[in-house]
């Protein structure tokens, strides 16, 4: 799974609506602060290991967040 690149066009949080973005969710590509933002990890099955940056709604998701 990776991040494409996107064109942020709002710099505003996409679930509180009130910081500047950290991240784009990896789950669902809305843009994420840092405060919002949870981390993960997933594993590619061959020892490679790699973060996985989502907000708790995809994050809460197990067919999202395989890890």
């Amino acid at each position: 799974m990776k991040t494409q690149a996107k064109k942020i066009v709002n710099k505003v949080c996409g679930v509180c609506k009130q910081r500047e973005i950290h991240l784009l969710c990896d789950g669902c590509g809305i843009p994420v602060c840092e405060e919002c933002l949870r981390y993960g990890m997933y594993g590619t099955g061959c020892g490679d290991v790699q973060p996985l940056y989502l907000f708790q709604t995809c994050y809460d998701d197990p067919g999202i967040n395989t890890g």
